[in-house]
């Protein structure tokens, strides 16, 4: 397995390329990434993403972002609603919604779910995460060039 270092800069370097809109670079760092990772490596790249889309989502949302110590939560639904069927879609938006209202159970049971199934919706649902998390970053970066 890769050193630790070099496993966050390959997650950071595929977040980067999404961003970016280079998803083909994107994908093959995740794709290496996830070859040489273990699940406990890659719950911390998912968790990675999330916080990133995670600290995205609450940056555009300022003001009207909910209070999670008054116990206001975040909802979200799937940022491709129409595909509310497919298994990665539905994963992203609930590892998402899990990791923002700091409910740490919910996100692993949700990530224990995907490693449970087949291998091929497990790393397309990590994917995902990271197309979406990469959706909420270029939000947020767009409200930021908007209003400045």
């Amino acid at each position: 397995m890769k050193p630790l270092r070099e496993a966050s800069r390959l997650a950071y370097d595929a977040l980067a390329a999404a961003v970016e809109g280079d998803a083909h670079k994107a994908a093959l760092l995740l794709a290496n990434l996830s070859a040489d990772s273990n699940p406990a490596r890659m719950y911390g790249v998912c968790r990675a993403f999330a916080d990133a889309g995670t600290k995205a989502l609450f940056h555009v949302l300022g003001d009207m972002a909910p209070d999670l110590a008054a116990g206001e939560f975040v909802t979200l639904r799937q940022l491709l609603p129409d595909r509310e069927d497919n298994p990665r879609h539905q994963f992203s938006a609930r590892f998402l919604t899990a990791y923002a209202n700091g409910d740490d159970d919910m996100a692993q049971a949700h990530f224990d779910a995907i490693l449970a199934g087949d291998r091929s919706v497990y790393l397309e649902s990590i994917c995902q995460l990271l197309v979406d998390a990469a959706l909420l970053r270029r939000w947020a970066t767009a409200q930021d060039g908007a209003s400045g």
